[in-house]
């Protein structure tokens, strides 16, 4: 929004839950950034806060994940293995619930071994897990109505997709990928 005043972005929070890494290594493959053949590898952090504050001088509040990516020098995300070959499905999701108990975290799963499930409440962490196995509902040839994760040891996770889900124009703005 042009003109408005004051700071396009505010907001400060606090720490709702555990954070979360993950290494993810790989031999590079044409087309990706990076030498084919070589090594390369993803560290990649996620730790979720509540937040609030304005957004295009806006109140907003929620969670807010502050996440990070390293990667080789010359890779980016949108030209790494993870991107281009690997990643099939990661969903990140954050709940607070009436009594003020939180669960956030992240489950992917992909090609080769390129699969996870990281689950935290504000205090624990619930879920932690190398062994991901999902089943996919799709809704057409590019969005899913529904995902459920077998985690191994842990009570399957299921998430049901809102029937306005498709984030089309999200997703317009990272070719190759659907929110």
């Amino acid at each position: 929004e042009q003109g408005t005043d004051g700071s396009l972005l505010d907001i400060s929070g606090t720490l709702a839950a555990p954070g979360f890494q993950v290494f993810v290594p790989w031999r590079t493959e044409e087309g990706e950034g990076g030498e084919p053949g070589e090594p390369g590898a993803c560290f990649y952090t996620s730790t979720p806060y509540f937040a609030e504050g304005t957004m295009l001088g806006k109140p907003v509040s929620g969670f807010f994940a502050v996440d990070h990516s390293y990667l080789p020098n010359g890779v980016g995300w949108n030209n790494s293995a993870i991107w281009m070959r690997l990643q099939g499905g990661w969903n990140v999701f954050a709940n607070e619930y009436d009594d003020g108990s939180v669960e956030w975290g992240h489950m992917s799963i992909g090609a080769d071994r390129f699969r996870f499930a990281a689950v935290a409440s504000a205090d624990a962490v619930l879920v932690n897990s190398l062994s991901v196995d999902a089943k996919i509902d799709w809704r057409d040839a590019e969005f899913v109505d529904r995902i459920t994760f077998d985690v191994g040891d842990a009570q399957p996770w299921e998430f049901v997709t809102d029937r306005n889900g498709k984030m089309v124009d999200f997703s317009a703005a990272r070719p190759g990928w659907s929110g």
